[in-house]
């Protein structure tokens, strides 16, 4: 029997980036969100065109698209390898320089994702999947050696007496410092963002990724159709499935057609890992709020009752009400999760092809669909007796798959070191309190 494990992303509806029905380029046109796309070449010759028109899902890659980038590389630029736009071929990007993608022959983790997302939510939250423990470990550590030598060398300690509520009453001390806090929150900014390229600065080992716009040939229309069509191939020799999960992925035909792909390869459930976007943008908006308030608590700590409480009542209104806004959305998009996994049909999966009626808008090229294609090959992996092949994945998605999702996020769940993570600064605060 299969054994499910993942979804993938990439999409290729009308906020996708297709271009020849592959579902992963784009053509001269507006997304939903009316972000303009940038326009890729539309005219083919007949050999490609015909070699389009009667394509076959790979399972196996040939060595030439056998790509991985390093995830250093894929969240340099603070995101921009995130958005919708169209850099280059392997080998080469727009301006002619070389790109990071290499030959290898297994990869650590296929990051899946969907491009109508907003770049920098899927930036933060990648951050914060790879670089967020390490980010919480390092800042504990620097906040407390300052707050050690701020016991040790009392010239450090410069705020002035402040007050501290102990058994009901507020008791004041001496005086305080605030070098363990703000060594801490930068120490905790530097590695959340940067801990990848420490990490090879010093180690020279990092994760090489599978990220579609860095791996799979954007100019050349034949190695771009034998990348697309080579998706199986690269979750065949990788190693883990980094879902960047938004409401929308369960409903886009080519994340469907990756989960079928890992779940026919029979790839362990506890290789897949799910972030959901809003879940980053949470706690990164969280950790600044938290933050102020720390600030605001010290700033505050001099004044006299009214204004003390006044002050702290709107420093705690005005550092929780972004992080509040964002939570509400972070929980409303998980708790759709559950009800996308129960009612999960291959049928309703969209894609661009049909959106468009087959035809790239502007011009006369036909282009195959990507619904019949991908059809064929789940019944070629799902078949089992009598027993219909889609219906057959379609359960194991709901049943199988659906329940190990499930147990990590949807609904309202939070993982644990997410609200460790995300709650850090307030820990930092204490560093200073000794």
């Amino acid at each position: 029997m299969l054994t499910p494990t993942a979804v993938d992303n990439d999409e290729e509806g009308p906020s996708a980036t297709p271009d020849t029905g592959l579902g992963r380029t784009e053509v001269d046109r507006t997304v939903e969100n009316d972000a303009p796309v940038v326009p890729v070449p539309t005219s083919l010759t007949e050999s490609t065109e015909s070699s389009l028109m009667n394509r076959v899902l790979a399972e196996k890659l040939d060595p030439e698209i056998s790509k991985a980038v390093d995830i250093v590389d894929s969240l340099s630029g603070f995101g921009s390898k995130w958005t919708g736009d169209i850099t280059g071929g392997l080998g080469t990007s727009a301006d002619g320089s070389k790109d990071p993608a290499q030959s290898v022959e297994v990869i650590d983790d296929f990051l899946s994702h969907d491009w109508a997302t907003w770049g920098k939510l899927k930036y933060i939250t990648l951050c914060y999947a790879y670089n967020g423990v390490a980010a919480s470990i390092v800042a504990m550590i620097v906040a407390g050696l300052f707050g050690a030598l701020e016991i040790f060398i009392p010239s450090m300690r410069r705020m002035p007496s402040y007050r501290q509520p102990v058994a009901g009453k507020n008791e004041y001390v001496d005086s305080a410092g605030y070098f363990g806090l703000l060594t801490g929150n930068i120490s905790f900014l530097v590695v959340l963002f940067f801990w990848q390229h420490m990490k090879r600065a010093l180690t020279c080992r990092t994760y090489f990724v599978f990220m579609d716009k860095m791996c799979i040939h954007q100019t050349d229309p034949e190695l771009k159709g034998k990348g697309i069509l080579g998706l199986a191939g690269f979750l065949r020799i990788s190693n883990r499935l980094v879902i960047l999960w938004s409401p929308r992925y369960f409903t886009r035909l080519w994340c469907v057609y990756e989960i079928a792909s890992w779940m026919s390869q029979g790839k362990s459930l506890k290789k897949i890992e799910i972030n959901p976007v809003a879940e980053g943008s949470f706690m990164f908006a969280a950790h600044i709020g938290i933050t102020m308030l720390s600030i605001m608590l010290v700033w505050v700590a001099r004044f006299e009752d009214l204004v003390y409480y006044i002050t702290m009542a709107s420093a705690v209104v005005g550092a929780c009400v972004l992080p509040l806004h964002i939570m509400r959305r972070n929980v409303r998009d998980l708790q759709k999760m559950p009800q996308q996994i129960k009612s999960f049909d291959f049928e309703k999966a969209e894609c661009f092809c049909c959106s468009i009626k087959h035809v790239i808008p502007g011009t006369d090229t036909v282009i195959p669909c990507d619904r019949e294609v991908i059809q064929t090959k789940l019944t070629e992996w799902f078949k089992k007796g009598n027993t219909d092949p889609i219906a057959l994945f379609n359960k194991y998605v709901r049943k199988q798959l659906g329940a190990h999702i499930l147990k990590r996020v949807g609904g309202s769940r939070v993982r644990y070191t997410s609200a460790v993570t995300c709650c850090i600064s307030g820990i930092l605060f204490f560093s200073d309190r000794a």
